[in-house]
């Protein structure tokens, strides 16, 4: 006889082994993913997303993101860029202030947006990426509060011990955050996305906190914007 408040149930044996490698995956017993995932009471797209192995894989816009941030329950995204190269804005910063999302920042008062950018030495000096830059800290400007741009430099950010792996994220409330891996050319090779174990997203808002804390001050960087405007 099972023990008052449990049951049993009955699943095709390829469906639990999927469903057991994701727990393990995270730490979890079956049972303990399962009451985890049930938990949660929004819904979000990819919140069983399993990790994916380092490949090549198609780089499409906009994908979840969209669907995601404008999900009600998310009212804080986080997001950081790594400006490993010039072409950076072309391959992997596609515009991504799209009218749902500029209709959440009007409408949803609670809803904000911080956006740090990691800019490397190599990329530093280059107009293009100025350039797309300069259309976030516009927003900045034009919105206050609700949108805040953070500036830092990748040397600043190595020496502060965070791994580059944060880099390059969005962090969608408290419910999922997301990774993009680039190469040196800032060609995306993988993207995967992470919603259990919690801890996962609470290490990527500490580690965006110290992002926070590297920010360089405007007037370091005010000229680069007046030159590539």
């Amino acid at each position: 006889m099972p023990a008052k408040g449990f049951t049993s149930i009955t699943v095709r044996e390829e469906t639990y082994k999927k469903i057991k490698e994701m727990a393990s995956s995270r730490g979890l017993t079956v049972a303990e993913f399962i009451e985890l995932f049930l938990s949660h009471e929004y819904a979000l797209p990819l919140i069983l997303a399993e990790g994916v192995e380092p490949k090549k894989v198609e780089w499409t816009w906009p994908g979840p993101y969209v669907h995601i941030v404008t999900d009600p329950n998310v009212q804080v995204y986080m997001s950081t860029a790594w400006i490993r190269s010039k072409e950076y804005p072309e391959k992997a910063g596609r515009p991504q202030w799209v009218p749902e999302i500029e209709s959440r920042v009007r409408s949803d008062a609670k809803f904000r947006v911080e956006k740090a950018f990691v800019i490397s030495k190599k990329a530093w000096d280059e107009s293009e990426v100025w350039k797309w830059v300069g259309k976030w800290v516009s927003l900045n400007f034009a919105y206050g509060e609700k949108i805040t741009v953070f500036i830092v430099r990748e040397d600043d950010a190595r020496r502060k011990g965070i791994p580059e792996r944060y880099f390059d994220m969005g962090i969608y409330g408290e419910q999922m955050v997301g990774f993009l891996q680039l190469n040196e050319e800032s060609d995306p090779e993988v993207y995967y996305t992470i919603s259990l174990p919690q801890k996962e997203i609470t290490n990527a808002i500490k580690e965006f906190g110290k992002l926070k804390d590297c920010k360089v001050s405007p007037r370091d960087y005010k000229e680069k914007l007046l030159s590539a405007s």
